[in-house]
């Protein structure tokens, strides 16, 4: 019998659909079996015709009377691999396929911030385009103001917000801090230095709207912001300011359209301004409120500028030649009754301050800024050591030599698959700055003008590679480049490629949360990383000697039942979800190891499509909605009562309480943690349409919107952002949305995301979403069929890619191990004595959950769930770490101990290497264990199937260790069908063996 891509043995006993399916001792293999008389007859007669029956919906094919090899065939040569530019996975409306539209209350809808993206036409006054939820600048943009100190964001290697004393955008640089439970990112607010505009511009500032290409466009590495007068506004005539905000730059960058560039700070100037460089060329400051250098000083390029206190000096860079004057002031602190740390609000300054501005407005031009020592004379006692000064020569001439080089707010991501496709195959991420020259700004377009856009403009303002990135074939690498700043986990996979250096230097390094960053030239950065083998199933089979146990265990676990309100689509997604997956990899686990019933089986599947169906259906007590304000699948919310003994949802559509209470369903209607939720959900669906193809050709739409809610790829899906969560430069995903404090103002510490385990999790999900969907579609000559079989491939690939980068950030900087530890680059001080961060902020990493800050929770919710790419995800070393730590902390909690996250224990346990410890533990877990708050997305089986899974010596085996705390694959075939990895390629159905070159084993990788 064929179960999905699983051979079995049946006693084809007149009982069929009650027979007991029991896994064959050689699976895959050249073996002949011994058949009984009834299936040799069926040999004999299908030497003539291929008889084909139906169970239930399961096929069974008798082709031959031994089951062998099939001869091996070529890969497919393919035309082309697809690219971050390709088509997307679908542009179907939501509405069209029955689910349920809304739009928001007005409290969280986009906010002003983001008007220029509404239609202004529009009766909804929806946006034109999906909106980001949670990205890395999201902070930026949420509140009603956009103005406060809380709507401040790492960009790496600054904080910056756009609170400073005058409009514009300022920047702090920060200084890391750290204890033994977390490492954070602090900054003094006076330190900062804002770059503005002298003109009067409207209080609200906007992201920027681009003319060419897709004007609604917001790439993943950068957004822009501008200020604008109001007569702009209103014509578009008169002063406007921008700022293209990108990840790691070392500058600053404003462009300045009709509009006179001003500098403020709330320190004190020390010494003199130097000029071009130039010692004996000085600006010299008047002093007090209002009052200016006596005489104007023309800069043809540079001013260099020294505080007190901070001791910090900046380097700020010209497009063109302007004169500037200036004013310094002293004002101590109890003048004003000044509060070290608290921001001054724009209409009050008790603070001393430093204010440089041009003397005339600039028609076309640029200023950029730079904090280029902040250890300059010894005395700023948070970056000095021991009080010494620190000479930053080196770093300085390397800004100056990069400052005409800029990125642009349509840097962004690119990748290409390799154009055959395998289990393990390495890719190239790019990361494409799309630099253009500052002293280019005369060629650029004006909004509003007559200037017509040349060609020259295209290949500098975010055309194809900017400043001689090597976008024409064999160019040279141009003799200057960008300079960006990289962090750990680029620093090790980073590659020069054609017309890009990416060369990383050592002076100007930097200690962030992240580790150390350092300065890197390269206009496009080249970023090698190792996708890896996506399976329902483990790397090598079952211990036989647990075989018996799992069955034992299967008995029961089939019989699984979700609570009745989430059979009735009433409650959250979260733990519906979890419990969706748990029946999935009940089934799996079933279909490999045998001992349940056919009967029982398709009972439990038949559960499995209902549960993960009834979400998308109006008449559920919470439904699936599209929410039409920032373009997204969200849920109505549920104000659950209980009635008689029998609870349901209070509220119906178009009540739905989810959009405006963030307490509901975790907040997912404010977008929080959809990635974890809908992750559950696509696995459910994932393993419901591996087992019966035609409830995945019926659902498939359906899933696919919350695939493409987490995981679109494409810019041209008009209904869903782009990749909602990921944040392509540090690797991993932001789980929090739009929700805001009680006050309406960001979390002031940024994004957050918690279980990381969870978001690698959700990503497996969308790839073996996609390679069941790859097979479904597979055998069909059909050309829409076929094409959607491209598609499926495209959802494998992509989940693929994200949970590989995810796997390396997770691992990078979730994962803390002892300092020296081999082949592992610790990145935080070694203060921080836990082995996990439980919360990471976009400024703060602590062990600490949403659900409390003992200390086992920090460790157990990043260890689920348990499916095989819990395997990839963590080194046997860190396990072997970190398991002390945990168990200790569970075993001194009455909470945990005997709970369901005794589960993860035992999974580590097994993980490196004492699996029969493991199974006894497992197996004297209390039924409760797996239904309770840290267990109920576990089962018996499940837990037994991995403990019997993992590899003999555990993770620090030769066997692992040698792929670098990965595990390798036996022989058997455990993927997909080679149908299913050919990439834009015709459709050709062949079912390999195990050692068809097409599904090569897991190789060892690098670590």
């Amino acid at each position: 019998i064929e179960l999905g891509s699983r051979y079995y043995q049946a006693d084809c006993s007149d009982d069929v659909e009650g027979a007991l399916l029991s896994p064959s001792t050689d699976l895959h293999t050249d073996k002949e079996y011994n058949l009984s008389p009834k299936m040799k007859l069926l040999g004999i007669l299908s030497t003539i015709f291929t008889a084909s029956v139906m169970l239930g919906s399961i096929v069974v094919s008798y082709q031959n009377s031994t089951v062998s090899s099939v001869s091996p065939t070529p890969p497919p040569v393919l035309k082309s691999a697809w690219s971050s530019k390709a088509e997307p996975f679908s542009v179907v409306d939501p509405t069209t396929i029955g689910i349920l539209s809304i739009d928001r209350p007005s409290n969280s809808k986009p906010g002003p911030v983001l008007s220029n993206l509404i239609a202004i036409n529009s009766t909804s006054n929806n946006p034109e385009t999906p909106l980001p939820t949670n990205t890395w600048y999201q902070n930026l943009i949420l509140g009603s103001s956009n103005n406060d100190p809380e709507n401040k964001i790492f960009q790496i290697p600054y904080i910056i917000d756009a609170a400073g004393f005058i409009p514009g955008l300022r920047t702090h640089p920060c200084h890391l801090q750290a204890n033994d439970r977390m490492v954070m990112m602090n900054f003094e607010p006076s330190n900062g230095m804002t770059l503005g505009a002298r003109e009067t511009f409207l209080e609200q500032h906007y992201v920027h709207k681009h003319t060419h290409g897709n004007p609604f466009t917001i790439s993943k590495l950068a957004i822009e912001l501008e200020w604008v007068t109001e007569e702009y506004r209103n014509t578009k005539s008169g002063s406007t300011i921008r700022t293209p905000i990108v990840r790691g730059s070392p500058y600053t960058t404003m462009k300045y359209f009709n509009a006179t560039p001003r500098i403020f700070v709330e320190r004190y100037m020390v010494g003199q301004i130097v000029i071009d460089n130039d010692p004996t060329k000085t600006l010299e400051c008047g002093t007090g409120i209002d009052t200016f250098s006596a005489q104007p000083v023309r800069v043809n390029s540079e001013l260099k500028v020294h505080f007190d206190t901070s001791d910090m000096t900046w380097l700020i860079f010209l497009s063109e030649p302007m004169e500037f004057e200036c004013s310094n002031n002293i004002l101590q602190p109890d003048e004003g009754n000044f509060v070290p740390g608290v921001v001054v609000q724009r209409d009050t300054l008790h603070n001393s301050f430093f204010d440089l501005r041009a003397t005339k407005p600039v028609a076309k031009g640029m200023v950029r800024l730079a904090m280029s020592n902040n250890c300059t004379v010894g005395q700023n006692p948070q970056h000095c050591d021991n009080r010494q000064p620190r000479n930053q020569t080196e770093y300085e001439t390397l800004l100056r030599t990069h400052a005409d080089i800029y990125p642009t707010s349509k840097a962004d991501i690119q990748f290409t698959f390799p154009v055959e496709s395998k289990d393990e195959e390495e890719l190239r991420l790019i990361l494409d700055w799309k630099p253009a020259r500052m002293s280019d700004m005369a060629a650029e377009e004006m909004e509003g003008s007559s200037m017509k856009h040349t060609a020259t403009d295209d290949a500098w303002e975010g055309g194809n590679g900017g400043a001689g990135n090597g976008a024409a074939a064999g160019q040279t690498i141009p003799p200057v480049e960008v300079l960006m700043f990289a962090l750990p986990h680029h620093q090790e996979r980073i590659r020069a490629t054609e017309g890009s250096s990416n060369v990383v230097k050592d002076v100007g390094c930097q200690p962030n949360l992240h580790g150390v960053a350092c300065p890197m030239v390269g206009s496009t950065w080249s970023l090698v990383e190792h996708l890896h083998r996506t399976s329902f199933y483990a790397a090598r089979p079952p211990r036989k000697e647990m075989r018996g146990a799992i069955q034992s265990a299967l008995k029961e676990d089939i019989k699984y039942e979700l609570p009745q309100n989430y059979q009735d689509g009433a409650g959250d997604t979260y733990f519906s979800g979890k419990m969706l997956a748990k029946l999935g990899r009940i089934l799996i686990v079933a279909e490999e190891n045998g001992g349940v019933d056919r009967r029982s089986f398709q009972k439990a599947l038949k559960r499995l499509q209902d549960g993960v169906a009834v979400w998308f259906s109006p008449k559920a007590g919470s439904p699936f909605l599209y929410d039409r304000a920032w373009g997204g699948m969200i849920m109505c919310g549920c104000d659950y009562k209980w009635e008689n003994g029998v609870g349901f949802c209070a509220n119906s559509y178009p009540n739905c309480p989810a959009l405006s209470d963030a307490g509901q369903n975790f907040g997912a209607g404010f977008y929080n943690d959809h990635h974890y939720h809908y992750g559950y959900h696509i696995y459910a669906a994932a393993v419901a349409a591996k087992f019966d193809k035609a409830w995945g050709r019926k659902y498939y739409q359906h899933i696919m919107t919350l695939v493409r809610d987490i995981v679109n790829p494409s810019d041209e899906d008009k209904y869903f952002p782009t990749w909602r969560h990921k944040d392509w430069y540090l690797g991993f995903s932001w789980a929090s949305g739009i929700v805001t404090t009680i006050q309406g103002k960001p979390y002031p510490n940024g994004r957050n995301q918690e279980s990381a385990s969870e978001a690698i999790a959700a990503y497996e999900a969308v790839a073996l979403y996609g390679q069941a969907m790859a097979e479904v579609f597979a055998d069909s000559a059909d050309v829409a069929d076929q094409q959607l079989h491209q598609t499926s491939l495209r959802v494998y690939d992509m989940g693929r890619l994200l949970m590989a980068t995810e796997i390396r950030s997770t691992r990078t900087y979730w994962h803390v191990q002892e300092p020296n530890t081999p082949n592992v680059a610790r990145v935080y001080p070694e203060i921080y004595a836990p082995k996990v961060i439980g919360m990471m902020w976009s400024m703060l990493a602590q062990l600490q959950t949403w659900f409390g800050n003992e200390v086992w929770k920090s460790y157990g919710i990043q260890l689920m769930p348990i499916t095989p790419a819990s395997e990839l995800r963590d080194a046997g070393s860190w396990l072997a770490e970190m398991i002390p730590s945990f168990q200790v902390s569970c075993e001194a909690d009455k909470d945990c101990k005997d709970s369901g996250w005794q589960v993860l224990i035992y999974a580590t346990q097994a993980a490196i290497g004492d699996w029969r410890a493991a199974w006894k533990g497992v197996s004297k877990l209390p039924e409760a264990a797996f239904l309770d708050a840290g267990g109920n997305g576990h089962s018996l089986s499940n837990s037994l199937w991995y403990i019997a899974t993992r590899p003999p010596g555990g993770a620090n085996s030769s066997e692992v260790l040698a792929a670098g705390g990965i595990g390798v694959d036996y022989t058997e075939d455990r993927s997909m069908s080679a149908t299913s990895l050919t990439r834009n390629g015709p459709v050709q159905p062949i079912t390999p063996p195990s050692n068809h070159p097409l599904l090569p084993p897991v190789k060892a990788i690098e670590n």
